[in-house]
């Protein structure tokens, strides 16, 4: 983790932004049930790729931006390009979940992984429950993977750094699901 926080180019960072966005995208189309507003799962497939990229870098830009004004808040010295290298890094965990888990369960359900009537846990209950836990915990080693980014750009102690983190993600999360609903 220090090797990325002393890199002095990042440039890494747009090229997993934008992978992630690719994930966070199908998230909010699953949050949002949104199967039902596409005619086939191809459709659904290209909206996730078209507007995963985006989405990914205006929610790490967004996070990272988050991440300097709370440690200012904190008078914590950490910069923007590093929270942004940090924020990019912890998302290979859910970029590994969109390149092996995403395919398998858009095989599996199909457009019914985005719907609501009927549910994916209705069509095949267990399939679907291994997914989501695999998915969740995907995400929680993201979390993991930016808490020890946290620590390690403010050299803070453990409890410090996840309490900063929860603000960041709560804060930046918070504001990018307004946006989407308000958009959807």
């Amino acid at each position: 983790m220090r090797r990325i926080v002393l890199a002095l180019h990042k440039n890494y960072a747009l090229l997993l932004s934008s992978l992630y966005g690719i994930g966070l995208a199908f998230f909010s189309m699953w949050l949002f049930n949104l199967g039902e507003r596409f005619e086939n799962l191809l459709y659904l497939i290209f909206a996730g790729f078209l507007l995963g990229p985006a989405l990914g870098i205006t929610h790490l830009l967004l996070t990272a931006s988050v991440g300097v004004l709370v440690s200012r808040f904190f008078r914590i010295r950490m910069h923007f390009a590093n929270v942004l290298g940090v924020a990019a890094y912890a998302t290979v965990p859910v970029i590994l979940s969109v390149v092996f888990l995403l395919p398998i369960e858009l095989m599996t359900f199909g457009l019914f992984m985005f719907a609501e009537n009927p549910s994916p846990f209705v069509i095949k209950p267990f399939p679907y429950l291994v997914f989501m836990i695999l998915d969740g915990l995907t995400v929680l080693w993201s979390i993991g993977l930016l808490m020890i980014g946290i620590r390690t750009i403010g050299n803070l102690k453990i409890l410090r750094a996840v309490f900063i983190v929860i603000i960041i993600l709560s804060v930046s999360l918070f504001v990018l699901f307004e946006l989407l609903r308000w958009i959807v």
